[in-house]
């Protein structure tokens, strides 16, 4: 277990990197310290916003957000949670949203393909049968 001056170093390292978008570097010591401090709701609310706004790990944000809210009594951290549950909601429901119109989008363009005429690949094939390229001339444009 990491002393407290390692863990007040190492949760800043994480939040600085979090800060200047290096959510990679600020993951692996976050999840350091989860694995350290897994009660620790400070700790899981910066995975948490990590998760969510650096990885779009909503599943993972998710439950960091609502480990808080079962570990702390700190309103500012439960404001915080629960503020980052709701964006992930919010985020959620546009994904779903966008997957559904892109979805009927297509269906739009499938139907207008069955419509479609496409040559008989059979008889396009045959037009070939016999048909020897090195026999005709080349052009040359000079």
């Amino acid at each position: 277990m990491a002393s407290g001056t390692n863990y007040s170093q190492e949760y800043g390292q994480a939040e600085k990197a979090y800060l200047e978008s290096n959510f990679a570097q600020a993951a692996e010591i976050i999840d350091h310290l989860a694995d350290e401090f897994p009660n620790d709701p400070n700790v899981l609310l910066l995975r948490g916003h990590i998760y969510c706004y650096g990885f779009q790990n909503y599943d993972v944000a998710k439950q960091q957000y609502e480990d808080v809210l079962s570990l702390s009594n700190a309103s500012e951290l439960l404001d915080f949670a629960r503020s980052g549950i709701e964006q992930i909601e919010q985020l959620q429901e546009q994904l779903l949203e966008s997957d559904k119109s892109f979805a009927s989008d297509n269906l739009g363009y499938e139907s207008d393909l069955s419509d479609m005429d496409f040559p008989d690949e059979q008889a396009y094939e045959e037009g070939f049968e016999g048909d020897n390229f090195a026999d005709h001339q080349i052009m040359r444009l000079t």
